[in-house]
């Protein structure tokens, strides 16, 4: 999800061409654009209030998952399920957050 918002500001701020201008030049003036927050205080709560929403499976899949970056394999034995159950639980997951984060218009 944060790749997602960090390729949408880059879209919506043009930074993204400018990114791909700067290749080979000064390391510093690629990283420049980057060092701004690409989500506010605002919209990050509403993110973490909808992955709090979501069921205690699919949370403990999302987080595993996306933010402590476990690979699925590494998250099945920590969850003692079968890999297909945490590509389940993270297809659904994503589904209903992206779902909430509609309502919420972000």
């Amino acid at each position: 999800m944060a790749r997602n918002k960090c390729i949408s500001y880059l879209r919506k701020t043009g930074r993204r061409r400018e990114l791909i201008d700067n290749e080979g030049g000064d390391p510093e003036d690629v990283a420049a654009p980057l060092r701004e927050p690409v989500i506010d205080a605002e919209d990050a709560q509403g993110v973490r209030d909808a992955l709090m929403a979501l069921p205690l499976p699919q949370r403990e899949a999302m987080t595993l998952f996306h933010l402590e970056d476990m690979p699925l394999k590494e998250i099945a034995g920590v969850l003692s399920i079968p890999v297909g159950t945490v590509q389940s639980r993270l297809h659904h997951g994503r589904r209903k957050l992206k779902e909430m984060l509609s309502r919420k218009g972000m």
